[in-house]
């Protein structure tokens, strides 16, 4: 049910995570990571009124993860809200991973990486 935000009163856990990003197994400085949502979701009180999505990095191909990286997807109204990681560091085998379990309409469209070699 697309308007049901909860699994009978437990979160539901939401996770993507990317292929494999790499150039010729060169080194790669990543500058941003711009997640593309639909914003402005946050419900007018308690948990998901500053719904939060979380990013994580893997250097090693996705065997382990980097510290938790959190942003708000935009209180109720902040549509013009952008989601938007920076500083990232550099690898030559990068996997992202994104995390959300607030109970709100998520609808994540894409991602923008902005990276060089």
């Amino acid at each position: 049910d697309s308007d049901s935000y909860t699994d009978d009163g437990d979160l539901i856990h939401r996770e993507r995570t990317s292929p494999h990003i790499w150039n010729n197994m060169e080194n790669t400085f990543y500058g941003a990571f711009q997640l593309d949502l639909e914003p402005g979701i946050g419900l007018v009180s308690g948990q998901g009124e500053d719904p939060q999505i979380m990013l994580q990095i893997s250097d090693d191909g996705g065997h382990t993860w980097g510290t938790e990286r959190w942003r708000s997807a935009g209180r109720l109204g902040e549509y013009t809200k952008r989601v938007i990681w920076r500083r990232l560091g550099v690898s030559i085998d990068r996997v992202f991973r994104i995390k959300c379990t607030d109970p709100v309409k998520w609808v994540i469209l894409g991602a923008y990486i902005e990276a060089e070699s």
